[in-house]
């Protein structure tokens, strides 16, 4: 007697809560399938050993804890027959079903479809469920496809495709995806520009509507939840100051505004376009508050200062990385780059923004001086041989194995939907589950190999790389960006930075390794690197002495180095042998 297991699916959870739902449905429809079985075959047919139900859980993947246990029991031998209603309840994906199906006929296990009336124990039904499954499939991305192309379509011409109201409009009556206006939210609305053009601070504002009693737009969803309703907050309120909807503007491809354009496909790039109902806000008034909430933003910047060059600052004279500080004086907040431990050094601290500005100042030199550019992207290009990182290239390859592997399963699916013959229609399933074991391994490794390479130095960057970072660096954008995205930038271009007691500071714009003062000098380490004399002088704080690093001892560093000499206000070019091309610097 068989030993039957049922499986059941929904994908949200109103189905799911719903007690005469789909489940209940599903349930007797299967139930009743087994009872039918059993009269055929004097109740020895089978016996119904499990009942397994995922609730609230999609079909596009196998992450469901019911489906998983039903896997597990049938590999235990607890199960040998598995029924389902629809195939869609048990996956909507081609190579997810094949995988299952092809597991059952390993373990000598049945399935079968009330849908479609047929089982796994005939080449026909192997067949018939193979070109289902894939139909199923390639109706769902049709719909998704359409789904994305009439939501595009919606909001070029100024339509919502769903969202939360907002204070000053109500749901159109009649016109799907659009507003009307709400006269008496409306006037709180303007007031809200008012004031805040008046005082230039979101906390005034907060304080008149805290005052008057005003709370953010309250509204009821189709389940009957009630939200909002509540006092505002600065976030919230920046959020409603910066709605292009109040000067009667949509944006589209939101997510794609810090992208290139010019690299994005027309119907991927960011714009404006009109909406559909009318403005409350002038866009004359919303752009004034919008340059305003922008320049308040710069003043908290600069009030907070971003250390951009922590994790890469060294003490050459102990060996410690230096991080960020800061100190209250009398009149205002100052800020450093200090060691983090107890320091015997004779430099302590180094003051971050004139660090900062001159580190900047000698990298910008490169893009400012073309003879200089031309001269450093030369170098670059010498070292920057075809050697890339070793898990990156692994994983690479790894990833071209897969696709290639997807391809013929794709293919093999196609043949055995086209074929009639039964014994050429196994051999090609036998040939499809050494394929799937075999991406499966693929797959396996390229996990393996995505964590390696994630925590992989990087053996070479190239000078485009470099170069356009340097660009970002130098923009006026960069003091807009959130810290990581600065830090992130600035590493990109910037391996490391040694400072040392004797005035130097020494910065690696790109190398392989990070060798210690001694093979820098000595000409161990392979790269780019930029020393900047101090000629005297020193940003240290603490009691450093004055003196520079000798011509000589510059010359017998055997890598290619660019070199400042602030004394001559001059650029360097070199590589190691003594021989320069010297340039004249446009600071």
């Amino acid at each position: 007697m068989r030993k039957v297991g049922i499986y059941c699916r929904v994908s949200t959870e109103e189905q799911a809560k719903n007690k005469e739902g789909s489940i209940t449905s599903q349930l007797q429809r299967l139930k009743l399938k087994i009872e039918e079985k059993n009269r055929y075959d004097n109740n020895k047919w089978g016996k119904l050993v499990g009942i397994y139900k995922d609730e609230a859980f999609s079909g596009k993947n196998t992450d469901r804890p019911e489906y998983q246990k039903l896997l597990d029991d049938v590999r235990r031998n607890k199960i040998d027959t598995v029924i389902v209603t629809e195939l869609s309840r048990l996956s909507r994906s081609v190579t997810d079903f094949l995988s299952f199906v092809q597991e059952l006929e390993d373990l000598g296990a049945d399935f079968i479809c009330l849908q479609y009336d047929f089982d796994t124990t005939s080449p026909a039904g192997k067949v018939f469920m193979t070109i289902i499954m894939a139909l199923a499939q390639f109706e769902r991305e049709l719909t998704a496809e359409r789904i994305k192309n009439n939501f595009h379509a919606r909001a070029l011409r100024g339509l919502l495709n769903g969202g939360t109201p907002i204070l000053g409009f109500d749901k159109h009556p009649t016109q799907s995806g659009s507003m009307i206006i709400n006269k008496d939210e409306a006037r709180i609305v303007k007031k809200m520009y008012k004031v805040f053009l008046e005082t230039a601070q979101v906390s005034e504002v907060l304080k008149y509507l805290k005052n008057n009693n005003i709370n953010n737009k309250a509204w009821t969803s189709r389940s009957g939840i009630n939200y909002g309703g509540k006092p505002f907050t600065h976030s919230s309120l920046y959020r409603l100051l910066t709605n292009p909807f109040y000067m009667g503007k949509r944006e589209i491809n939101k997510e794609n505004k810090e992208l290139d354009q010019s690299q994005l496909k027309t119907i991927e790039k960011y714009h404006f376009v009109d909406t559909s109902w009318e403005k409350i806000i002038s866009e004359l008034d919303f752009n004034k508050a919008a340059k305003i909430l922008d320049s308040n933003k710069a003043v908290r910047h600069e009030a907070t200062h971003d250390f951009i060059l922590s994790g890469l600052l060294t003490c050459d004279e102990c060996g410690q990385a230096l991080f960020g500080q800061s100190a209250t004086g009398k009149t205002n907040k100052h800020y450093y780059y200090g060691h983090s431990k107890k320091s015997e050094c004779q430099i302590k601290r180094y003051p971050a923004i004139e660090l900062e500005q001159r580190i900047k100042k000698h990298l910008f030199s490169i893009l400012n001086n073309q003879a200089l550019k031309d001269d450093f992207i030369e170098i670059l290009k010498e070292l920057s041989v075809n050697t890339s990182p070793e898990y990156k290239g692994q994983l690479k390859a790894k990833k071209r194995e897969e696709k290639s592997i997807q391809g013929q399963i794709n293919k093999l699916i196609d043949v055995i939907s086209t074929s009639d013959l039964a014994g050429s229609v196994d051999a090609i399933v036998n040939r499809l589950k050494d394929s799937e074991s075999e991406l499966e391994k693929v797959q396996e490794q390229i996990a393996e190999l995505e964590i390696k390479s994630a925590n992989e130095e990087p053996e070479t960057i190239h000078p485009e790389f470099v170069l356009d970072n340097l660009k970002k660096l130098s923009s006026e954008k960069f003091r807009k960006f959130k810290l990581q995205k600065k830090r992130m930038i600035t590493k990109s271009v910037m391996k490391s930075i040694h400072i040392g007691p004797d005035n130097l500071i020494q910065i690696n714009v790109w190398t392989k390794e990070n060798g210690n003062k001694d093979q820098r000098n000595s000409g161990g380490e392979k790269g780019v690197v930029l020393p900047f004399y101090r000629s005297g002088r020193t940003l240290g704080v603490a009691n450093a002495s004055g003196g520079g690093r000798s011509e000589k001892k510059a010359k017998k560093n055997a890598s290619p180095e660019l070199f400042m000499d602030e004394s001559s206000s001059s650029i360097s070019i070199g590589g190691g042998g003594g021989n320069r091309t010297h340039v004249q610097d446009s600071f």
